[in-house]
């Protein structure tokens, strides 16, 4: 059976920097019709829709290649964004080989999105986003409004510029790509923010005790409580991080202390 693939000689050409970007816009809602049987596939799909329909101008094998990437999907969201540019690149590919490549790029999918939901899920869910967190609750202390919004802008930036870069990535290296997030230093830098949360916990402490004083102790034991305080509980956190536990747990801990002691230091 012949497939009416395009023949066109520069295949590259064909996808442009507006259709990746309108694939990234697309992949925000890959989690929209998330299901139990196949998890993000439709999702998933619904991102490549503009590439594909570029690639195949054929109908029916424009509906083959939709129904191929149908099959079983689930990783970090953010993460996706990698196997998203290049499953684009490989169908590319695809239609320059006239339909030799479908398989492997199947298994390109599945083999990638194991190891990226891992490291998505410690970079950005036990990491950046809790630190963020506590950056902006700390910050809305003595700043009000501004903390959350200082969270939103720092967090948005990491996360979608890690979305965006990461198309064009997985689009450019294609297989090569492995080795281009080998050498992003992701896990160094989710033991860095870790330590740097404890030190802002401490810094939050120490805070508190500014605004609410005790004024039942004299000043200099109020300022040695303040110290000691939060040397205490930084070299704690420290160790719990040490021991294995996640730094969202603590945080959570953090702010159910905070909510409790916050009435006895109320005016």
């Amino acid at each position: 059976m012949v497939t009416d693939y395009p023949l066109i000689s520069d295949f590259r050409s064909l996808i442009t920097k507006w259709d990746l970007f309108r694939v990234f816009l697309r992949a925000f809602f890959i989690q929209s019709v998330w299901n139990f049987e196949r998890m993000q596939n439709v999702g998933f799909l619904y991102a490549l829709i503009p590439a594909l329909k570029k690639l195949y101008p054929d109908r029916k094998e424009c509906q083959k290649s939709f129904l191929r990437h149908l099959e079983f999907f689930n990783t970090q969201p953010y993460m996706a964004s990698f196997i998203i540019g290049l499953t684009i690149a490989k169908e590319e590919e695809n239609v320059r080989e006239k339909g030799v490549l479908i398989q492997q790029i199947s298994t390109l999918k599945k083999s990638m999105f194991g190891p990226l939901a891992v490291l998505g899920d410690s970079f950005f869910w036990a990491g950046i986003r809790p630190f963020f967190s506590l950056l902006g609750s700390i910050l809305a202390l003595s700043m009000d409004i501004w903390g959350p919004i200082i969270f939103l802008l720092l967090y948005n930036l990491v996360h979608l510029s890690t979305r965006f870069l990461a198309i064009l990535m997985g689009y450019r290296f294609k297989e090569g790509v492995v080795g281009e997030i080998k050498k992003l230093p992701l896990q160094r830098l989710t033991r860095d923010i870790n330590v740097a949360g404890m030190v802002i916990s401490g810094l939050g402490l120490g805070i508190l005790f500014k605004l609410w004083p005790l004024e039942f102790f004299p000043h200099f034991w109020t300022y040695l409580a303040q110290v000691f305080g939060c040397t205490i509980i930084v070299g704690l956190f420290s160790l719990i991080i040490r021991r294995g536990i996640s730094a969202p747990l603590l945080f959570l801990i953090l702010v159910s202390l905070s909510l409790i002691i916050a009435p006895f230091f109320g005016s």
